[in-house]
């Protein structure tokens, strides 16, 4: 027996010096198109070293596995258009519950059949160990351990070369330019297998800080930012009080009308067309169907997170640590209170942490305020919660608190309506009865969340009646939902694809600021990229237009509009490279358009390294 176990851990060993060889003689691009055969293949071999029936079932283990990794991916993709990455596995893996909690499934059930498989994975051990000739066994482990244990090593260490080899290989593959963009991702996802994937961003997160580095170091030469903000504001005028400042992420919201088209039309107080507001309009944003964080950021710094690359779709956790200043710290030199009001627990995504590293004097959280299932709790009910903190505070000194909704958070199933007979909107387009429930779910969720702003203007102007101290409220949808995101790939989450009656992107939103205090704008409507609503809301205690906070945005205002071209890399990490001429929209206008606004982007780098630490 044992020279058997010999000779099946020499197949095993040979089998990867086989694959070794085979990587120092395939090329780059060849590598990428077979390399989830190459993977596959350091999973197989190990099970050589073993008995049929182990081997069996360690195979069907890591079938299962993959089988899992590639539907999440796809699932992943088809909602929210970005690949599974090895941070999510290990963000899900630190907070199961929260995770949990965020894809709406219930956390004991899961815990519950997590360790029914477990219980029966331990019981089939124990039977078959209980029936082994234990006199045999005794005798054939430490060749049996040997083996595995070299097979083992074999196997990690290949992957730790597969994937070194996969960065390299992206780096001169066609995919490099846009490898920091979210289609780059998902194409070198599909090129290489969602297994393959996941190591190289593993590669990815080893070296998150080099984006960093590049940002400071490498880049087109461009212009000044220069961006006339007299063409936004009126003549700055240094504020007599200053005002109170509540920021509201709007989970999961945007203006349904805009983007489909509805019967009736689908109207609000707060979206850009009743011009309720001092200022509102569309809003471009970098969030597609989830990642709630990466709008957390950008509202709450000023800075487009793509500009980190891969680090950042994660940017509580990537870049959060390396923040030194932000909308936070400028208000609080400024004699500001800072609260920050989360309706989950703080430790999803890292939360509690990169508000830290943002300048808030407070964070509290859902756990704090004591909110019972928060990721299904009602708007309502969390602002009754958030405005007890507000009253709280020190009434003699400006507050700034930056808070976020949870209601309109996906999935939107079809459980208020017992007939479509019941559901007052329709889509203007052809769609199914599941279709129409989602929409009419998803308004009646809106009104909770209308209902709740408007709870939070009413404590505002008492506490203005109070202090005589003015508001200003700025509200933004996020991102959109999956459920309407979706392309119809995950049944049981978002089943149908909208994709056909759009009229709108999946990316834009919308904002709106309203105040009791003089507006300082020139408009009443503005569409915008996400990164100026700091820059913007700083024009109500700047004394001029020096003072305001990140004033560069103004010139990607004026270059970018609402969208901001996100720079191509000719690197996975590396320098900025120019677009191609005809390569926006086949458009020589639109593509001169893109260079000018990577240009006020790059020239913005200096202020934007103002407010992170280089690693």
């Amino acid at each position: 027996m044992r020279r058997r176990i010999a000779l099946q851990s020499l197949v095993s060993t040979l089998g990867f010096g086989a694959l070794f060889v085979a990587l120092m003689l395939i090329g780059d691009n060849a590598f990428l198109a077979q390399a989830r055969w190459f993977f596959l293949a350091a999973a197989v071999l190990p099970a050589f070293v073993m008995t049929w029936r182990a081997a069996t079932a360690y195979l069907a283990v890591v079938a299962a596995l993959a089988g899992i990794v590639q539907f999440l991916n796809d699932g992943k993709i088809a909602l929210t258009e970005m690949p599974l990455t090895w941070l999510d596995l290990q963000i899900a893996a630190a907070n199961p519950r929260g995770f949990l909690g965020a894809v709406k499934v219930s956390p004991p059930l899961a815990f519950s059949v997590v360790g029914a498989l477990v219980a029966a994975i331990v019981a089939a051990i124990v039977w078959r160990a209980a029936r082994l000739d234990r006199a045999r066994a005794r005798a054939n482990a430490p060749a049996r351990a040997f083996g595995l244990l070299v097979a083992g090593a074999l196997a990690w260490t290949s992957v730790g070369q597969f994937a070194r080899r996969l960065e390299t290989a992206v780096q001169g593959h066609d995919y490099a330019e846009i490898a920091n963009m979210p289609d780059g991702l998902v194409l070198i996802s599909k090129l290489v297998g969602a297994v393959p994937f996941l190591a190289l961003t593993a590669r990815y997160e080893a070296h998150s800080g080099t984006p960093f580095q590049q940002l400071a170091q490498n880049g087109a030469q461009a212009s000044p930012a220069v961006g006339d903000p007299t063409a936004y504001l009126k003549p700055p005028a240094a504020p007599d009080t200053q005002p109170n400042i509540v920021i509201v992420l709007l989970e999961s919201t945007f203006d349904v009308s805009k983007v489909f088209p509805t019967t009736p039309v689908v109207t609000s107080p707060l979206f850009p067309a009743s011009n309720a507001g001092q200022l509102q309009g569309e809003l471009g944003v970098h969030a597609i169907g989830g990642g709630t964080w990466i709008s957390e950021f950008e509202t709450i710094t000023g800075i487009p997170s793509r500009l980190f690359g891969y680090a950042g779709y994660y940017t509580h956790v990537e870049l959060g640590p390396y923040v030194k200043a932000s909308f936070a710290t400028y208000l609080k030199a400024r004699g500001y209170q800072t609260l920050a009001l989360y309706p989950v627990e703080g430790t999803f995504y890292g939360s509690r942490a990169a508000y830290a590293h943002y300048g808030f004097d407070r964070f509290i959280d859902g756990e704090d305020l004591q909110i019972k299932e928060p990721w299904f709790a009602q708007d309502t009910d969390i602002m009754e919660k958030y405005l007890g903190k507000i009253a709280g505070t020190d009434k003699s000194k400006p507050l700034f608190s930056y808070m976020l909704t949870m209601e309109n958070h996906s999935p939107h199933p079809c459980t208020r309506f017992s007939s479509e007979k019941e559901m007052p909107y329709r889509f203007v387009g052809e769609t199914n009865t599941r279709g129409t429930c989602e929409l009419n779910e998803y308004i009646a969720r809106y009104r909770s969340t209308e209902a709740a702003i408007a709870m939070l203007e009413q404590a505002l102007q008492a506490r203005e009646k109070e202090t005589g101290r003015p508001y200003v409220l700025a509200v933004f949808g996020d991102h959109q939902p999956n459920s309407f995101t979706g392309t119809g790939r995950m049944p049981l989450w978002a089943p149908n694809d909208y994709s056909a009656l759009r009229r709108a992107s999946n990316d834009v939103t919308f904002y709106q600021i309203r105040s009791s205090a003089p507006s300082p704008f020139a408009t009443k409507q503005l569409d915008i990229s996400v990164v100026m609503l700091p820059t913007l809301l700083s024009a109500y205690v700047a004394k001029d237009k020096r003072d305001m906070y990140l004033p560069g945005n103004f010139a990607i205002q004026a270059r970018c509009g609402e969208k901001i071209a996100l720079p191509r890399l000719n690197k996975a990490y590396g320098s900025d490279a120019a677009i191609p001429d005809g390569q926006a929209n086949a458009d020589p206008k639109a593509s001169a358009l893109s260079q000018d606004c990577r240009s006020a982007l790059v020239a913005a780098r200096p202020d934007y390294l103002k407010l992170i630490d280089i690693p």
